[in-house]
């Protein structure tokens, strides 16, 4: 339980501050040369010193979802551009909250 909890705030730290530092979703576009309305899925890796750990990220023009899972423990966060609204859903917990859209985007670690 205790290596759990450990990795969950790497996982946490890491999103936080990628988040704080983190362009907006045009500006990434840009210099990557990617069009924003173009669906596809990712897979993104974060390396710490307590292990690896990747996000799953599933993106259609409006809409995004990522999926985390640390130590057994899994958080999906959607959002939905359309509707203003993000969605937090932790099953191991049975834990849901709906938020606003920029609340979706902190807990992500991601612009839509």
């Amino acid at each position: 339980m205790r290596k759990s909890i450990k990795v969950l705030v790497v996982i946490l730290t890491f999103l936080f501050s990628f988040n704080a530092s983190a362009k907006s979703a045009e500006e990434w576009a840009e210099d990557l040369g990617y069009d924003l309305n173009v669906s596809y899925d990712a897979t993104r890796v974060m390396e710490a010193k307590e292990g690896r750990f990747s996000q799953k990220i599933h993106h259609a023009p409006g809409k995004l979802m990522t999926e985390t899972n640390a130590g057994g423990m899994q958080r999906r966060v959607i959002m939905r551009e359309d509707l203003g609204k993000s969605y937090m859903i932790m099953p191991s917990v049975g834990m849901y909250q709906e938020m606003n859209i920029h609340q979706g985007m902190e807990q992500s670690g991601q612009s839509m």
